[in-house]
């Protein structure tokens, strides 16, 4: 039986179960796989595609243990790992150009230059630094916390005051226990206060949210994944770890523009499994989706419930269902989702959604072949096969020489109208984000849909995207494949591989944010190290007019996501790694302010 959990946030007794009925969450795998079959070769781009065979199984419940515990310890080996790295080699290498290491001015300069981008492309209209966010564009957090903590920018998102609120992963220190931290920043990047946070979660006089703190009648925090705005309300999306049942699961919580808190809720599919992990959530209209994994692995596929927003905030009325073969591909892996959004006039009642998410091609364990692929999804929980076979399609990049090791990212939609021909059409976009291997250092993609179709000028071959056009609504840039990309190695520039984390429309154009990998300008080192990214490109075209890095202020630094707050400015959101600091895993919480606005008309003066 599915279960779906609420309570207040306050409260500390145990949520009380209601069930909820599955409707079509109980369809079996075999209707599903017959439903995919007669299109399948279609929707796999031509690949055949061929179902695990029977003697193979998902993860017990054991595995899935090791699994977790997997994840978890090659997630602690990366931070430590990069943060070794890191340490020490700064200092060598200043001392090694005959710079000062202790004198701050010298180590700025440094910073500067090593995080800058030999790989960049620039055009009118690029994102800067903006000067009138935090210090000089650069607005470091660590929650009053102790230099030697994790702190990590994970999403953000506008609030209509133009505030703009900040979840991080905040350990207070290496052996802590994980906890979600929100903070509130003003139009300049400074700190708001959260009036009304209830003492309990208030951290440093109010200017923190820090849950759950020391309150131990709610469920852990495992991790923390996204936050949405709505009329001011703010949801954030966390996995919680629940005793009864043993299980890991999403859990939203509610604040309000004030800090104080308007609600919880558990959602999960199987109580008798131990995964029930969260992977993003969107809000439109009045309803909110939460993405679910059934596995750690890569078979399962996934599960969503999709909740009514009551007037007063609150989340009711849930409806789940389970993708367990999604179009048939029985080893899928999800990634994020996004509800459709048709039209800038009228919003639908009760739209349908996306899930993005990322198939193995092959299911011998050797053969490296992965393509990201959308699921239609209709209001009622059903596939949307007006969308494509079994409501599914999926874009193979494959480039050159690669391992075409191509996983899905992150989603965003977008709908707009326009007046053509005397009559009001409205348009529907659709943009996935793609890790895309590349023969020597991988890259990102971009797959963008127009109408529910292939965008036929995005990526279009011989057009405006000049090198990065795929075709089928697909570029791809950075990384090094095996004739061009942006991180090729130079004797001047070294080489990278260029990692996307977040996507957004803003404007005309579509940013993405992520992390270069790689060696500096000459002098600077041959060691490779991470440095923020932004990449913009056209919106209908694909055409790059930017490709850029960003100095975190520290030794090395990574964009998460980017926020949102108009036409021309953006936050990106990430963390960053302090040489200075001894504890390999110490991480400090950025959020770089960006913008693209004319400085003469930015104030009103013409």
């Amino acid at each position: 039986m599915t279960t779906f959990h609420a309570t207040p946030l306050l409260a500390a007794a145990r949520p009380r179960p209601i069930s909820v009925r599955r409707g079509l969450a109980s369809l079996s795998r075999a209707s599903l796989l017959a439903l995919a079959l007669a299109g399948i070769a279609e929707a796999n781009d031509g690949k055949p595609y061929a179902p695990t065979p029977a003697g193979q199984h998902a993860p017990t419940t054991a595995e899935e243990a090791a699994l977790r515990q997997r994840r978890d310890q090659e997630e602690s080996d990366a931070l430590a790992g990069a943060g070794l790295s890191s340490a020490g080699r700064e200092r060598e290498e200043m001392r090694a150009l005959g710079q000062n290491p202790d004198d701050p001015i010298a180590l700025n300069a440094y910073r500067a230059e090593t995080q800058a981008s030999p790989d960049a492309t620039t055009a009118t209209g690029d994102f800067i630094l903006n000067t009138g966010w935090g210090s000089g564009g650069l607005n470091p957090e660590r929650y009053a916390g102790s230099d030697d903590g994790s702190y990590r920018g994970i999403k953000a998102a506008r609030l209509s005051t133009g505030e703009v609120v900040v979840v991080g992963a905040v350990k207070f220190s290496a052996s802590s226990a994980l906890q979600l931290g929100i903070t509130k920043r003003k139009a300049d990047g400074s700190r708001a206060t959260w009036s009304g946070v209830d003492p309990q979660y208030s951290q440093f006089s109010g200017q923190y949210i820090v849950y759950p703190n020391t309150n131990t009648t709610v469920p852990s925090i495992y991790s923390v994944h996204d936050v949405k705005v709505r009329g001011d309300r703010i949801y954030v999306l966390v996995t919680g770890h629940l005793t009864s049942p043993n299980t890991y699961a999403p859990n939203v919580l509610c604040f309000n523009a004030n800090g104080s808190a308007c609600g919880w809720w558990f959602a999960y599919f199987n109580p008798g499994s131990s995964v029930n992990d969260a992977v993003a959530m969107d809000i439109h209209a009045d309803y909110l989706v939460v993405l679910g994994r059934h596995s750690l692995g890569e078979t399962g596929g996934f599960w969503t419930a999709k909740w009514k927003i009551n007037t007063g905030g609150g989340l009711e009325n849930a409806t789940f269902t389970s993708f367990p073969t999604p179009g048939g591909y029985d080893r899928s892996e999800p990634a994020d989702i996004a509800f459709r959004r048709i039209g800038s006039l009228v919003v639908a009642a009760n739209p349908g959604y996306y899930v993005l998410f990322t198939k193995k091609v092959f299911s011998d364990a050797a053969n490296t072949d992965y393509d990201p692929c959308l699921l239609a999804v209709k209001s009622d929980h059903t596939p949307d096969t007006s969308f494509d076979t079994a409501g599914v399609r999926c874009a193979a990049f494959d480039d050159a020489e690669s391992s075409r090791t191509d996983k899905a990212v992150a989603l965003a939609t977008n709908g707009w109208s326009e007046f053509s021909g005397g009559l009001l059409v409205n348009h529907e976009g659709v943009q996935a984000l793609v890790s895309v291997a590349r023969k020597t250092d991988d890259g990102i993609g971009v797959w963008e849909l127009l109408d529910r179709a292939n965008h036929p000028r995005f990526g279009a071959t011989g057009g405006a995207a000049g090198s990065h056009a795929r075709g089928s609504g697909r570029v791809v840039l950075g990384g090094c494949g095996a004739s061009e990309g942006e991180g090729c190695f130079s004797p001047i520039f070294g080489s990278a591989e260029h990692t996307p984390m977040d996507l957004a429309n803003v404007g005309e154009d579509m940013v993405v944010v992520g992390y270069r990998y790689g060696t500096g300008l000459i002098g600077s080192g041959s060691t490779r190290r991470e440095s923020t990214l932004l990449a913009r490109l056209h919106g209908d075209s694909g055409e790059l007019r930017q490709f850029t890095t960003f100095a975190s202020g520290y030794s090395e630094g990574r964009f998460n996501s980017l926020a949102v707050r108009g036409d021309h400015d953006v936050i990106g959101i990430g963390e960053a790694i302090d040489s200075g600091i001894a504890t390999a895993t110490a991480r400090t919480q950025i959020m770089t302010g960006l913008s693209n606005d004319d400085a003469i008309f930015k104030n009103g003066f013409d």
